[in-house]
């Protein structure tokens, strides 16, 4: 008797995962979706860069991850924690015209889960005395809300140009 109930079990349950592989969505509308959310990083990331330029510091690290496992990494050393980022930011550009002006461009982005996708490009920082050329890449991740946050930057310079 035994035996028999592990065999009807086996067999419903391969035919419960033959049923469930058997139905996938449809090509088309997995790449819509996916194709939505490239496009929402891709939106995202140009807004963090149009942020910036208004001079709001705080509005611009809003759209980071709000706790201690929120990972900055730049040439010069790397913040771990929110506060570190917030208080990198604040006393590295405490004004609007210390901010200078700030863009991104050759932005592309990839999903990595349902709830994680990078994007990643260049950037140019134009300040009265210099400009600075890198690249960035964002990892985001979809918080319980549906909006999607930073969990971590890693932004590189390229070249430094010094004007007089």
């Amino acid at each position: 008797m035994n035996i028999l109930n592990y065999t009807l079990s086996i067999a419903l349950l391969l035919g419960t995962s033959t049923a469930v592989a058997a139905e996938p969505p449809p090509a088309s509308q997995a790449s819509r979706t996916e194709s939505g959310i490239t496009d929402t990083i891709v939106s995202k990331t140009m807004e963090f860069s149009h942020t910036w330029n208004t001079g709001d510091i705080n509005r611009y690290i809003g759209s980071y991850e709000q706790t201690g496992d929120f990972a900055l990494y730049y040439s010069g050393g790397q913040n771990l924690g929110i506060e570190s980022a917030r208080e990198l930011y604040l006393t590295t550009w405490p004004t609007k015209q210390a901010m200078g002006e700030f863009e991104v461009f050759n932005v592309t982005a990839r999903i990595l889960s349902p709830t994680t996708a990078l994007s990643h490009g260049l950037f140019q920082h134009r300040f009265p005395d210099k400009t600075v050329d890198g690249n960035f890449t964002l990892v985001w991740r979809l918080r319980d809300d549906g909006d999607w946050e930073i969990a971590h930057e890693h932004s590189a310079r390229i070249r430094v140009e010094k004007r007089n």
